[in-house]
């Protein structure tokens, strides 16, 4: 079975223990004040700090999976469910984000090596052949970009022009 697992960014150990030495003070300071109503909140906070999550895109569907302790959940969006994939090369570089759409509402950004990201993109096809996905290059999408920048120059000089017409009959 293909899978491709997605880039998350994972907190570094020193952020994670002082985050429990966070938590582990905000309990004491609880139970010394009798605060019984913040006490399970926090322990959730401390639950939290050891959250592990997984993007990962697989024959299955499109899943987020969470690792907390010794428990373990999925949230999957299924082929038929997903109807859009495009690409980003600038915002992760030199990785690839692929913005994944369901139900032309719902959009999940998930990164991936540029060796993955094809992979991903012909998986998607293949499970759901009426999938829309955006094909473009790296350096066809950096000229359709720079396109767009030029024609919202010309436009933005068009309009300083007519401004400036306005001005001088008046």
């Amino acid at each position: 079975m293909e899978e491709y697992v997605g880039i998350i960014k994972e907190r570094s150990l020193q952020r994670r223990a002082v985050l429990l030495a966070g938590a582990v003070l905000l309990v004491y300071m609880e139970l010394k004040s009798s605060q019984w109503f913040f006490f399970p909140l926090t322990i959730l906070l401390i639950a939290a700090i050891f959250l592990h999550k997984e993007h990962v895109v697989s024959e299955e569907g499109v899943d987020i999976r969470y690792y907390i302790l010794s428990f373990h959940t999925v949230n999957r969006w299924k082929w038929e469910e997903i109807t859009a994939m495009q690409p980003d090369f600038k915002v992760e570089a030199p990785n690839v984000k692929i913005a994944i759409e369901k139900n032309r509402a719902v959009v999940r950004p998930f990164v991936f090596s540029r060796d993955d990201y094809l992979g991903v993109l012909k998986l998607a096809k293949r499970m759901n052949p009426d999938i829309f996905i955006e094909y473009y290059t790296e350096e066809e999408r950096e000229e359709i970009d720079e396109k767009n920048e030029r024609y919202k120059e010309q436009m933005h000089a068009q309009q300083v022009q007519k401004k400036n017409a306005k001005k001088k009959r008046r």
